[in-house]
């Protein structure tokens, strides 16, 4: 699989410019196209706000007003933002036989609440930050881009980002068919990293797992963890960590449940505490 298409969705907010670097990261192995991609909240589909008290009341005309201006200013930061971002990385609007990476901006209006969805269904690979580090615009990406779209996601810290080529990569492997679909969707950038390192703790004989990466050109090691029941997650973090891992990838395990969604431990564990890029597929 080759990464050509990756959308980056923005709020406006200090956090947009690392996605669009961590999406920079991911597109110069294969001159993918970045979409960046803003989308106005939408006052007239907001529910009844409640008062401190409990006592509910309807949204007013001067609430509306604020909320359409707080949208037109948010929008200008994020195209701002990513002009700046394009002239920094030199990055142009259209591609060429080099390969280049390319970017564009795109605002969808208020009253659009799939556009994540959609744009997603269209695209290789969503970047957005950490579910545990995102603001509340941002509550609902990560959960519409792997779940009701089936993408592979790539999460950011609140760390620097270390590019894939200059730094070693740290895949959780466990058998399953959501470690599987992570692998194969996070190839191009494991063959550009330094070192690739098979952590695993219940997997049997990755034996073969390690032919199907040979023959993909990445050579790997592989550690095997014995942690205690419960503690899979907090061991996968601390031999990344001191591996100088840029990047862990993993299956996300978890399903859905009255517009709930419910993550296994072990991925629990990881998206709330981990301090590097995470690439995730379910």
């Amino acid at each position: 699989m080759t990464i050509k298409s990756i959308l980056v969705p923005m709020t406006g907010d200090g956090l947009d410019r690392r996605c669009l670097d961590a999406a920079w990261v991911a597109a110069q192995p294969g001159g993918a196209h970045v979409t960046a991609l803003f989308g106005e909240i939408s006052a007239a589909e907001m529910p009844v706000i409640y008062g401190g008290d409990g006592v509910g009341f309807y949204l007013t005309e001067e609430f509306l007003q604020a909320l359409t201006e707080r949208n037109d200013a948010h929008r200008a930061t994020a195209q701002a933002l990513f002009n700046t971002w394009t002239t920094d990385r030199g990055i142009g609007a259209t591609g060429s036989a080099g390969g280049l990476v390319t970017a564009s901006f795109l605002a969808t209006p208020a009253g659009d609440p799939d556009s994540v969805k959609r744009f997603a269904l269209v695209n290789d690979l969503v970047v957005t930050i950490l579910p545990g580090q995102a603001t509340p615009d941002r509550a609902d990406i990560f959960e519409s881009a792997l779940f009701s779209a089936g993408k592979p996601v790539l999460l950011v810290p609140d760390q620097p980002i270390v590019p894939a080529a200059g730094s070693s990569a740290v895949i959780c492997w466990n058998g399953s068919a959501e470690a599987a679909s992570a692998v194969t969707a996070a190839l191009p950038l494991l063959a550009g990293a330094k070192s690739v390192t098979v952590l695993t703790a219940n997997a049997g004989d990755p034996a073969a797992f390690i032919e199907f990466l040979a023959r993909h050109g990445i050579a790997a090691t592989v550690t095997l963890l014995s942690p205690a029941m419960g503690e899979v997650g907090e061991a996968l973090l601390a031999e990344a960590e001191r591996l100088g891992a840029g990047i862990i990838v993993l299956g996300a395990y978890g399903h859905s449940r009255a517009r709930e969604f419910i993550f296994g431990g072990v991925t629990r564990h990881v998206l709330h505490h981990a301090r590097t890029m995470l690439f995730l597929s379910h």
